[in-house]
């Protein structure tokens, strides 16, 4: 009877630490580039642990049990990051387990989870902070229901565990990351052709295909939104996120537009990952007789943000104009990097040249010079520009032989005024018109070319 006593005592004793350090989980085996189901049981009564949280949607009554969340959609409703000795947590708040693929890249340092199709029912902007290890967390759609977290890393690192515990109405997926070396890092990482092969986005229904123009079809108009899915882009002090305000207005854009006398195509519709060289790709593929890629700058310097607004366009050039715009363009190139792509070999700088000469044969420059004159006009009748409004950088997705592009950025959404207008529809409307109106005075002597 004792002995029984005793031993109820002990099992007690342990069910209290268990529940002190929240580990209600077994631990997922660390197999860092292969797929591991994170799906764990932890009794009823412990909860997952606390998280910064945003309220999600009012979910819709369940027609069948209300217990039943089979067919429920997968949220991630919140995102926190612990800092204790030399160990860095990670965690997400989920509404159900799932599974994942974990690996890592190097240069700059990165862990990458890749998952179903989540709704992100967060801030645009938690993550952005240094703590701890991680410098910053990136997340969002990646492809058609594949969406994607990536936490960039301060220097090498070890996922030391990875782990899921759940709680009556969350599951928290958790890693602990470690220092380590640069070789141990090495060792863990996948080689850069299997995650080249394992990282490149597929298009979804959100972004089809365009058709190669035939000979004598209408002018086509491409319009590329900046960033979309898991990259943000730019994210203002009340959260608006730069993905979100130039698809907006490229939608205005698209409607401003003369749909008899345009072919217009979009490198996306919805929030949705593209990469650089797929916007690219569907410029070419549909024979675009213009470019026009749509951003929104921001200065991270907090006493300048303030005092800095109003609307820039850029052209393609390998010498940028100016410290910014060097800046600048090596922001936006970093794209696909931050959203967990392999970056681009050195080797690109010698295909650059070659486009740029290329450009300079086929007069594609001198149109796009043209056009920049033409949009830089009308935005300055608008009241829409900034400081030195006509500028040029080695943008990336301005790297188009046969098509003449620009790159504006609408305006400043770190500036307070800025911010707020954009997320006006009107404001949309009028800039969208703007826009509109300069490729109709260019489309008016190029469109025959």
């Amino acid at each position: 009877m004792i002995a029984s006593f005793g031993k109820q005592v002990v099992n007690l004793a342990r069910w209290v630490v268990m529940c002190g350090i929240l580990v209600f989980a077994k631990n997922v085996p660390v197999v860092v580039g292969q797929t591991v189901i994170a799906k764990t049981v932890a009794p009823p009564a412990v909860s997952a642990p606390p998280l910064a949280r945003v309220p999600a949607e009012p979910a819709a009554p369940a027609a069948a049990d209300a217990g039943d969340t089979t067919d429920a959609p997968l949220v991630v409703s919140g995102l926190e990051i612990d800092e204790r000795s030399s160990t860095t947590t990670f965690t997400l708040a989920l509404s159900k387990s799932i599974e994942a693929h974990i690996f890592t890249l190097a240069d700059p340092y990165r862990i990458v989870i890749d998952m179903p199709e989540v709704a992100f029912h967060v801030p645009a902007g938690p993550g952005q902070d240094r703590k701890g290890l991680i410098a910053a967390v990136r997340y969002g759609l990646f492809a058609a229901g594949r969406s994607r977290v990536v936490i960039t890393t301060l220097g090498p690192v070890r996922v030391a565990r990875f782990e899921t515990v759940e709680g009556p109405t969350l599951v928290a997926l958790r890693l602990e990351l470690v220092p380590t070396g640069v070789d141990e890092f090495a060792a863990q990482a996948t080689t850069r052709q299997a995650a080249a092969a394992t990282l490149r986005p597929t298009l979804g229904p959100s972004t089809p295909e365009p058709a190669r123009q035939p000979a004598g079809g209408k002018f086509v108009i491409m319009i590329d939104p900046g960033h979309g899915g898991i990259d943000a882009g730019a994210v203002s002090a009340d959260q608006a996120a730069e993905k979100d305000v130039v698809l907006a207005v490229a939608l205005q854009l698209r409607s401003a537009l003369d749909s008899k006398r345009y072919d217009v195509r979009m490198t996306r519709v919805s929030d949705t990952f593209v990469s650089l060289d797929k916007r690219v790709a569907l410029s070419e593929a549909a024979g675009a007789g213009l470019f026009v890629s749509l951003h929104a700058d921001a200065v991270e310097d907090a006493a300048l943000a303030r005092s800095v607004r109003g609307a820039t366009v850029y052209t393609l050039s390998e010498r940028a104009s100016n410290d910014v715009a060097r800046a600048l363009a090596d922001k936006e190139n970093a794209a696909d990097v931050d959203a967990g792509l392999v970056a681009v070999d050195a080797a690109e700088h010698g295909q650059v040249n070659t486009i740029l000469a290329d450009l300079a044969k086929r007069e594609t420059q001198g149109f796009s010079a043209q056009f920049q004159h033409i949009l830089v006009e009308r935005m300055r009748i608008a009241n829409m520009l900034g400081r030195d409004p006509s500028r040029a950088a080695a943008f990336r997705v301005l790297r188009q032989a046969q098509t003449p592009t620009v790159l504006i950025e609408l305006g400043f959404i770190s500036h307070p005024v800025d911010a707020a207008q954009m997320r006006l529809v009107d404001w949309q409307k009028r800039t969208a018109a703007t826009i509109a109106a300069a490729i109709d005075a260019y489309a008016a002597v190029h469109s025959g070319r």
